[in-house]
Order: structure tokens, then sequence, then C-alpha cells
């Protein structure tokens, strides 16, 4: 399968922790990808809905603040209904974390590699022109 052309894919990355958030960013970026970055579920959803058609893939931490991932997923699926999700966690007990789970989603435990996440998003989205998908 060809790679696609430089940037295709659009990502939408909810982290509460601000430096996670702009590491996890600036590396997609520098990757190829489009980003949309959220602290909070709220913001999420407005992005969700603003950029509804656009997302190919949503990376959420598990435990933010006001919401948990796979609520947060719920309701963007609601607009975008097959986006697949790769939920990112420190707290999480992987046992728990797999009832969660569809066929569209991965769990990444923090700390991860990069390498691991971009794996990840290959495994689910395709390549962005500078990641194949496997």
């Amino acid at each position: 399968m060809p790679d696609e052309p430089h940037g295709s894919k659009t990502i939408l990355l909810v982290e509460d922790e601000e430096s996670l958030r702009r590491v996890i960013r600036k590396l997609l970026d520098t990757s190829g990808y489009t980003v949309l970055d959220a602290a909070n579920s709220g913001e999420a959803l407005v992005l969700a809905t603003e950029h509804a058609d656009e997302i190919d893939l949503v990376i959420a931490d598990l435990a933010l603040p006001d919401v948990m991932g796979p609520k947060l997923l719920t309701l963007v699926r609601a607009q975008r209904p097959d986006v697949p999700a790769i939920y990112i966690s420190g707290y999480a007990d992987e046992s728990l974390i797999h009832g969660w789970l569809t066929d569209n989603d991965r769990f990444l435990a923090k700390p991860f590699a990069w390498a691991a996440l971009t794996e990840t998003i290959g495994e689910l989205i395709g390549g962005n022109g500078r990641t194949r998908a496997r």
C-alpha cells in the first residue's frame, strides 16, 4: 500500500497534563499528522464537533479530570461512529481497560515509547506520509 500524502491524517489528542500533551503534539506534528489538541473533554467535544468529518483517530487519556476516556469516546462517536481510539494512562489496570476496548481501540500504558505509539497509529489508521501501516 503506498504512503498517503504528507499530513493527510488528523488526530484529536486529549491529554490534561500540559507538558505531555505538548510533547505528543510536537512528535505527531513532526511525523506529518494534523493535530487537534484539547486539555479536557469539553475542549475535545468542541473540536470533535467543529472537525467531525476530519478526525481519523482519537488519542485520549483514560482518566481525564472531567470525564473518563470511554465516555468521551461515546460522545465523539455520536458524530463519528467508526473513529478509532488509543487510550493512554499511567494509572489504569489493563484488565479493566480491555472491557472497554472495541476492535477499533487500543491501550498504551504511560510511559510508552514513541515507536509503540506510531506503530499503534499505523495499525489503526495507516500511514501519513512518514509512517506506513504494517
